[in-house]
C-alpha cells in the first residue's frame, strides 16, 4: 500500500519509506489500562490504524530511557 501512496504523491516508486523507526506505524486511535489502577497505572495498551497493539510496560520503558541525558 506505501509503494501506491509513494507512487500517488511523488509519481515515483520510492522503497525508503517501506516501514517508519516506530512501533506504531500510523495515527494512534486508543489507549486503555492494561494492568493496575487509574492511579497505580503499571502498564497500557496502545491500538493504531495500522492495526497493531501495543502493550507499554512503563517499569521496562524507564530503565531503557534513564541514561538519557539532553547536551
Amino acid at each position: 500500500m506505501r509503494k501506491f501512496q509513494s507512487l500517488d504523491r511523488t509519481a515515483r516508486s520510492d522503497q525508503s519509506d517501506t516501514t517508519l523507526a516506530t512501533v506504531h506505524q500510523n495515527t494512534i486511535t486508543g489507549v486503555a489500562i492494561f494492568s493496575g489502577e487509574k492511579s497505580n497505572c503499571s502498564s497500557i495498551s496502545t491500538c493504531g490504524a495500522d492495526s497493531q497493539l501495543v502493550i507499554w510496560n512503563f517499569k521496562l520503558l524507564e530503565q531503557s530511557v534513564s541514561d538519557l541525558r539532553l547536551s
